[in-house]
């Protein structure tokens, strides 16, 4: 099972931009373990930090140069939590071009959680 979030970004000239990110099975499954109870959020657990689906969605935003306050304001997050995101993604660089890049920002999603 696969899946798509699509996002679409108008920048401050009208420009509209769309932003497809592919939602693999183990992140799909990070979802459905989660439940849906009342403190649940695609981005966020009820402790407040970021799921490995908004994890990875900040990630991905990062990597097509996507402005942050967009990212940070489509994630609820302040702008420490994506610097945080970036410093981690830097960390890791080196990761093969095109087609390894969304497994090596999926590796880096399902990592770990960072509070809000």
């Amino acid at each position: 099972m696969q899946g798509y979030v699509l996002y679409i970004f108008f920048g401050m000239n009208g420009a509209c931009r769309y932003l497809r990110v592919p939602l693999d099975e183990s992140l799909i499954a990070t979802i459905q373990a989660a439940g849906c109870d009342s403190g649940f959020s695609l981005y966020r657990d009820p402790g407040g930090r970021l799921t490995s689906v908004g994890r990875f969605i900040g990630l991905v935003c990062l990597e097509q140069a996507i402005p942050p306050a967009a990212i940070c304001h489509e994630l609820g997050v302040p702008e420490r939590i994506l610097n945080r995101l970036r410093r981690e993604r830097e960390a890791c660089a080196g990761h093969p071009p095109d087609a390894s890049a969304f497994e090596s920002l999926r590796m880096l999603a399902l990592k770990g959680e960072i509070k809000a």
